[in-house]
């Protein structure tokens, strides 16, 4: 199954670590590197990825 990524804005990054909604794969930008947001289980783990 091909899952999409959402990008979102910090504050809404925020909304989903905090209150573990919605479940899904979201991605950041923040500054020189992207912050990862798996929630797709409700566990809001993190990953940064820096740009090259």
């Amino acid at each position: 199954m091909k899952r999409l990524l959402t990008v979102v804005n910090h504050r809404e990054a925020m909304f989903i670590i905090d209150t573990r909604f919605p479940r899904d794969l979201f991605l950041e930008p923040s500054g020189g590197c992207w912050i990862g947001i798996d929630n797709s289980t409700g566990e809001a783990r993190t990953d940064p990825w820096f740009n090259s």
